[in-house]
């Protein structure tokens, strides 16, 4: 391995374990969501969250169109998504330490590898099923409070089919390294 791959993957990794510390706080995100739906105060979190933007001129709400917001559906929605979202980044981030540790001890068709690969198509799994639960969350606020999130939890029906595009390309990876490996097998075998 070239010494400037050496340093690169350093640095990579370094990186990884700040995002590794940030998934695990991630995981804590949920707490935020079911708190705040028992308190019930979702409707009126959203309507001054700077991170919701108004949709068309609908910048002030009656008081009935407020009540009506299906807050324990928003909440069961984004305790879910967020919930998803964490577990998803913990496997990804884990799984591409692994990977680089293996690559900086010169293991490259491993087994280890090959189930690194698996979680992070497993973690892309969770991404997807966070963002359904998130783009449904979304699509509450729009509906009844005319209000799109464009921040951390933001999330749209579009971004489902963005997801299952990661998943086809890290399956034919996976397809792929799978092969490789047990070809490198059979040669081992042979030799």
């Amino acid at each position: 391995m070239s010494k400037k791959l050496k340093i690169g993957l350093q640095i990579v990794s370094f990186f990884l374990y700040f995002g590794l510390i940030g998934a695990a706080l991630q995981c804590l995100t949920p707490l935020g969501s079911l708190l705040q739906l028992f308190s019930g105060s979702a409707a009126n979190d959203i309507l001054h969250d700077s991170d919701y933007l108004v949709i068309g001129n609908h910048a002030h709400l009656s008081a009935t169109t407020i009540s009506h917001f299906p807050e324990v559906p928003y909440g069961i929605c984004t305790t879910i998504g967020s919930a998803l979202l964490g577990i998803g980044s913990l496997y990804v981030t884990w799984a591409l330490l692994q990977i680089i540790a293996n690559m900086n001890r010169g293991k490259y068709f491993t087994v280890e590898n090959q189930h690194c690969i698996k979680n992070i198509l497993i973690s892309l799994g969770f991404f997807c099923g966070a963002t359904t639960f998130l783009a449904a969350a979304n699509q509450m606020t729009e509906s009844y409070l005319f209000r799109t999130n464009v921040g951390y939890q933001a999330a749209t029906w579009s971004d489902i089919g963005s997801y299952l595009f990661l998943i086809i390309v890290v399956g034919l990876i996976y397809t792929v390294f799978n092969q490789a490996l047990s070809m490198k097998k059979e040669q081992d075998l042979t030799v």
